[in-house]
């Protein structure tokens, strides 16, 4: 029960914060939004790299190299 009552609260802030995120892209000046959005697409694109790559290390992991490498 305490699992589930914590993941409810992070599901709830990270709910507040891509609300706030999404409204300050919207009224900050325009400089400001496009670097947001890049940092904001950064931060997403190694996120999900991250764990494609997890997930492909898992099912087919690196052999080693016969020379010890």
């Amino acid at each position: 029960m305490r699992i589930n009552e914590a993941m409810e609260r992070n599901a709830d802030n990270a709910g507040w914060a891509i609300f706030a995120t999404m409204l300050g892209m919207l009224t900050a000046p325009h400089w400001l939004t496009q670097f947001s959005i890049s940092i904001f697409t950064l931060v997403v694109g190694l996120v999900v790299t991250h764990f494609v790559k997890r997930e492909l290390n898992r099912r087919w992991p690196h052999k080693k190299r016969e020379n010890g490498e």
